[in-house]
């Protein structure tokens, strides 16, 4: 199994895509990090999961990001996106939202993800979406490296322009038949010391369902259950103020 690091993230200001594993061209984010002592580690058993996509994959080959971009044009969500707007008191159906994608360094605003990739430069991909009502803000963000089939999620509730709740899913999808794909469910909320601490960690399936630990590598596993989330605003996440408009 290739060497494959759990998250891709965004470095506060710059907002380049990270990958998820090392490259002469990527450099790991100072934002989500190895375990700090301040940060509980990740439960060492995975916690079953309370949600179920809307929607299956068409195959076991389809990645994460294309079963996004169907269930995005159906007019519908995800069940991650819909469980995070109940637990961020965000009415999904009133909400303002907004939509961005990226092809390479830049963001552009569009009016909906119905063309995503479509205009795709590199092999790194990205998208945003934030639903704003009142001082609350979800975000969710989509980042890849197509050529390895590594892909992230990053979901934020934000209340005031901090983060409450935070959630990072990484998958690695097989490149052939010999690997077998698999994804990791990382979810922080802020505690009474003003920290993101760890709620619930779980491996899974590429359409989200609990599934059981897979074969790793020691780095790779290292990486996984020493995550820590160390953004703390709307600032930290990298991503254009029109968003909020």
């Amino acid at each position: 199994m290739r060497r494959w690091l759990p998250i891709l993230a965004v470095i506060a200001g710059s907002g380049s895509l990270i990958s998820c594993k090392p490259s002469s061209e990527v450099k790991p984010s100072p934002q989500v990090s190895k375990t700090h002592p301040s940060v509980p580690k990740p439960s060492a058993s995975p916690i079953p999961a309370e949600q179920t996509p809307l929607k299956a994959s068409n195959s076991d080959d389809e990645d994460p990001f294309d079963r996004y971009l169907s269930i995005e044009g159906s007019h519908l969500h995800e069940a991650a996106v819909t469980r995070m707007a109940g637990e961020c008191g965000i009415d999904l159906s009133l909400a303002k939202v907004r939509y961005a994608q990226r092809p390479s360094d830049r963001w552009n605003l569009v009016s909906d993800l119905s063309k995503a990739k479509d205009d795709l430069e590199t092999d790194f991909y990205g998208s945003a979406a934030a639903w704003h009502q009142g001082d609350r803000t979800l975000v969710e963000r989509w980042g890849m490296e197509l050529d390895t089939g590594d892909f992230y999620r990053l979901l934020f509730c934000l209340d005031k322009k901090q983060i409450r709740l935070a959630e990072s899913t990484s998958w690695s999808v097989a490149e052939d038949v010999n690997q077998v794909s698999w994804g990791y469910d990382h979810r922080w909320k802020l505690g009474e010391d003003g920290r993101l601490e760890t709620s619930l960690t779980q491996y899974i399936d590429l359409s989200e369902k609990p599934a059981p630990t897979p074969k790793l590598d020691a780095e790779t596993l290292a990486n996984l259950t020493g995550e820590t989330m160390d953004m703390k605003t709307w600032a930290d996440l990298g991503l254009p103020d029109v968003l909020l408009r």
